[in-house]
């Protein structure tokens, strides 16, 4: 039998993950905090840009005014050069102003003969004016004064921005190191730590660290893990004591099939004549799956019948015995409640329902050629492929994927009494690779209802998974019938506590029905 999963070499030693945690976290929070900021500081230089251009073209407005009432280009000149040195006074050196006509160019200028083109990073402003003086009647006032402070000022800005941002990067790595470190890479280098010891075989408590609440919940999961873990191979290490044991003390094969006092056992699914009970409540499940099965998803009425079969009468069909038709309900009652998912699902399993059986077939066959080869009885095997509400309900209670639904497909196998269990066990993972963790035995530990079985999970040469049940016949007829029945573990763990009584009040109606039908009146007393 090939080997699954074999194990795969452990990785290489990198970066500490508080490390790579705060380096990420404080990479990312200075990228947007400097990211903000730096757009933040450039709207506001552009918008005190815009306010010393906007004082600039405020200061043309007198002399537009004294230029428009100029009488020659020589007193227009005199007032440009006024305009300016007064600026040069304010500090202030660099500033020119000129007139243009209405097609751009100079006319004069504040200083005659100095070119008056500015530079690309300077402050403008202009003004419209009208004279006489001008071609075409109108021109402007054009000012640029040197920015060179202004942009001294915004490097500084920019200096200080950098700086604050270093330091805001070197604050938040010191906290999120302090943090992590407390939060995260402390417990996890003591998580670590009981790893390895795991490893070398030493499964004690596991020190729960202080920290964030998913690592200790991951701890104390793991803890519980290590624990059944060692009660699953001590069960299963049982189990394969008392299956050699009992070989041991069993060697005839002719012995172990008729069991020790001699009697050959009776097939399980012996044929009983059903009760008129039974045959009341088989059709009141009849009626209700033929009539969910004709109703439309969006009527209302059907949604509400639907979920009451969902919650109740399911569990009224698992009480009658009616397996079948608890399936069959389940399904109709999904494919109002849920018809997405239940199309969905049920197109998935159809797609692989023809393969699904003849893979189902062919591990009953391995099973009974197993048992065969080790000379061991067998009753009956019971194979079922699980129904598609079933598979939902599972996967919804569970929070499973549809691959990790083990008993999607499951074998019964039932043998004469409770040795042939162990040794039927023995056997099973022989021919099977056996799943450790889905190993029950109920049988050395029953279920608070009395069920007793034996419960293992395992795969094939291609690693598909397998339920298999194992009990004698006494087990069997406890858990279908008997105290031990599914459907009243259910009752007696769930919401349906009330569902014997439900039954009787049903049957009761179905009776008061049948008599009406046939002309008998019915007490006062009788239920309605």
């Amino acid at each position: 039998m090939t080997e699954r999963g074999a194990a795969s070499a452990l990785p290489a030693r990198g970066l500490p993950l508080g490390l790579r945690l705060g380096l990420s976290v404080a990479i990312t929070v200075v990228l947007v905090l400097g990211g903000v900021t730096a757009l933040q500081q450039r709207r506001e230089m552009a918008r005190e840009r815009h306010d010393r251009e906007a004082l600039l073209a405020e200061s043309l407005a007198p002399l537009a005014a004294e230029v428009e009432a100029a009488a020659s280009l020589d007193e227009v000149r005199d007032q440009l050069a006024l305009f300016q040195r007064a600026y040069v006074w304010r500090g202030y050196p660099d500033h020119q102003v000129a007139l243009t006509d209405g097609f751009g160019r100079v006319v004069t200028a504040s200083v005659a003969g100095t070119a008056v083109t500015p530079p690309e990073d300077a402050l403008r402003a202009s003004v419209a004016v009208q004279s006489t003086l001008l071609p075409g009647g109108i021109g402007q006032l054009e000012v640029w004064q040197d920015a060179s402070i202004f942009m001294a000022e915004s490097a500084a800005r920019w200096r200080l921005w950098w700086f604050n941002i270093g330091l805001t990067a070197v604050i938040i790595v010191g906290v999120l190191q302090v943090a992590i470190f407390l939060l995260v890479s402390r417990p996890l280098g003591l998580l670590v730590r009981s790893l390895r010891r795991m490893e070398m075989g030493y499964l004690g408590p596991i020190e729960v660290p202080r920290g964030a609440w998913e690592l200790r919940w991951v701890v104390s999961r793991l803890e519980r893990t290590a624990v059944e873990l060692q009660q699953t191979v001590r069960r299963m290490v049982a189990a394969e004591r008392r299956a050699l044991q009992q070989r041991r003390t069993n060697p005839d094969p002719a012995e172990v099939f008729t069991g020790n006092d001699g009697w050959l056992a009776e097939p399980a699914a012996a044929d009983q004549t059903p009760s008129p009970r039974d045959v009341l409540v088989r059709q009141y499940l009849e009626d209700t799956y033929r009539l969910l099965s004709s109703m439309d998803v969006a009527d209302p009425l059907a949604r509400s019948l639907a979920q009451e079969a969902w919650d109740r009468t399911v569990l009224e069909a698992e009480q009658a015995g009616a397996v079948d038709l608890k399936a069959r309900l389940e399904d109709a009652a999904l494919r109002i409640l849920e018809p997405e998912a239940f199309t969905r699902l049920h197109r998935r399993l159809a797609a692989e329902a023809a393969s699904r059986r003849a893979w189902l077939d062919e591990q009953r066959g391995r099973v009974v050629r197993a048992l065969a080869e080790a000379q061991l009885p067998l009753i009956e095997i019971q194979q079922r492929v699980k129904h598609t509400a079933g598979v939902w309900r599972k996967m919804q209670e569970k929070q499973l994927d549809l691959d990790q639904v083990h008993d999607l497909y499951a074998l019964r196998i039932i043998v004469p009494d409770e040795e042939h269990c162990y040794l039927s066990l023995h056997a099973v993972h022989g021919a099977f690779e056996p799943e450790p963790f889905r190993f029950k035995d109920y049988i050395a530990s029953p279920k608070r209802n009395g069920y007793r079985s034996l419960h293992t999970t395992v795969r094939d040469q291609d690693g598909r998974a397998l339920e298999i049940q194992i009990r004698s016949l006494a087990m069997h007829r406890a858990a279908e019938r008997g105290s031990a029945a599914h459907w009243l573990y259910k009752a007696q763990t769930g919401d349906a506590s009330q569902a014997p009584h439900r039954v009787k009040r049903l049957v009761g109606r179905l009776l008061s029905r049948s008599r009406r039908r046939r002309g008998v009146g019915v007490q006062s007393g009788e239920p309605a």
